[in-house]
């Protein structure tokens, strides 16, 4: 009606996307532990030991490996209100130790070249 006074009506909507934005699993020399890290931009950060099923290892952008004697790979996702990321493989890599081998005799080599 003439005089009256419209209402103003505000809204918005907000669309929190889920995902892992960095993964970090530096390598172990011979046997070891090491120190998985993840970020994501919302939620809780979740480890696992398996790509799908209910196997949660840890909770948080950190995880510590147990000790490791052969490569291995673990999923991080997270977690919002109920709603998870898909999970994401985070490799470890374990790197032989180089074995040195003891020469007693060694052959020399005249001109140019190596000792072997």
């Amino acid at each position: 009606m003439p005089g009256d006074v419209y209402p103003q009506i505000s809204t918005s909507t907000s669309l929190t996307m889920l995902s892992i934005t960095e993964t970090k699993a530096p390598d172990i020399c011979g046997s070891g532990t090491t120190i998985l890290e993840a970020k994501s931009a919302t939620g809780t950060i979740n480890w696992y030991i398996d790509e799908t099923g209910s196997s949660l290892i840890a909770t948080g952008p950190n995880f510590t490996t147990p000790i490791l004697n052969t490569n291995e790979t673990y999923y991080v996702a997270t977690e919002y209100n109920g709603c998870f990321s898909k999970r994401i493989p985070v490799d470890v890599r374990v790197n032989k130790v180089p074995e040195v081998t003891f020469v007693s005799n060694p052959a020399p080599e005249c001109g140019s070249g190596i000792f072997f």
